[in-house]
């Protein structure tokens, strides 16, 4: 999913993933001297060749480029999907001299979420990372690489230390960039000379957060949600509670996302989550009952006068994915048992 560790030919192999972005004020390069460059909004994919010589890519949520997925559309796989982009064999040219080579591939065939772009498909080098020293190189080693054989980088929009100041310039420039073959932000970069190695951290502006979410319509994807979850319960072994597991799922999300997609895409959050913890009837019915005792200590669930204010907060916790009439089912099934027991 991020970085690969395998084995190839009994020796151990290493894909350095591309990191998650953070915002600038919650970065390592905020107040440093940093290079800011346009973010693109298409798919992540890294690109290197086997120890057999064999060219291999992944992205974010598919570790082998080769085989098929359904997010890659009708292409079937994302190699497919990427060597629909003009001169896509310099990328393998590069890869072979011993480099992860990240690309970000964008157009109106293979569309993000915020941006519009005019061209089928295209790419541009984002990241480039040392297969010796598992580190990400420099904008100036990655123009020495790509400038001769004439790949295209994102534009530089800003050079200097990324003060508070300069962050509040940057963003309030940025408001004009997000139109068609625009960008949705900046992604700025900071080398850091004692760590051999590049931080990065991102910029938006909250107008251009309310513009993307206008332009995309859209939620957080559901493939990205299971991804915070599943992190969620593997740092938290055993916990089945989602009043606990909540929190640490929406801490994930917050890494990718703005806050301001979280609140609309809650529903969906907990609905994706009460599903990974009562994936049966059985276990679903069991929830419905905690939470109902959790109510039942502010006031009488049992009360025919206060059936729509429970019905109200079990879909609230609940989330989205399951039916008013199933919801309602089980609610009269634990109010006819609470009864007798409670």
């Amino acid at each position: 999913m991020g970085t690969v560790f395998s084995l190839f030919d009994n020796k151990v192999m290493i894909i350095r993933g591309f990191p998650k972005i953070r915002y600038a004020h919650n970065s390592r390069v905020k107040d440093k001297h940093c290079l800011a460059e346009e973010k693109l909004d298409g798919t992540n994919i890294g690109v290197w060749q086997m120890p057999d010589g064999t060219i291999m890519g992944k992205t974010r949520m598919v570790v082998r480029w080769d085989l098929g997925s359904k997010r890659a559309g009708t292409e079937g796989s994302w190699k497919k999907k990427f060597e629909n982009a003009p001169n896509y064999d310099k990328i393998y040219e590069i890869a072979k001299k011993g480099y992860i080579v990240y690309v970000e591939l964008y157009g109106y065939k293979n569309h993000g979420e915020f941006v519009q772009y005019s061209i089928p498909y295209a790419y541009k080098v984002i990241g480039m990372v040392s297969r010796d020293r598992h580190n990400f190189l420099p904008r100036g080693n990655i123009e020495m690489h790509c400038n001769p054989l004439k790949i295209p980088l994102p534009f530089l929009k800003f050079e200097g230390e990324l003060s508070t100041k300069e962050v509040e310039r940057i963003e309030f420039e940025l408001e004009e960039d997000v139109k068609v073959d625009g960008m949705e932000g900046l992604v700025a970069k900071f080398w850091h000379r004692k760590d051999l190695d590049t931080y990065f951290c991102k910029l938006k502006t909250e107008k251009i957060k309310e513009q993307c979410w206008k332009i995309s319509r859209s939620l957080i994807p559901a493939i990205q949600i299971r991804k915070a979850i599943r992190k969620a319960l593997e740092n938290n072994p055993g916990e089945t509670k989602m009043g606990i597991l909540l929190p640490f799922v929406l801490g994930e999300l917050t890494e990718e996302y703005d806050e301001s997609l979280l609140e609309p895409s809650m529903g969906k959050v907990k609905g994706l989550l009460r599903h990974a913890l009562t994936p049966s009837d059985a276990e679903l019915r069991d929830l419905v009952q905690a939470l109902m005792k959790e109510m039942n200590i502010e006031f009488d669930v049992g009360d025919p006068k206060n059936k729509g204010k429970v019905m109200s907060t079990l879909a609230d916790k609940m989330g989205e994915g399951i039916s008013g009439g199933t919801l309602f089912k089980l609610y009269l099934e634990v109010q006819l048992e609470m009864k007798g027991k409670w």
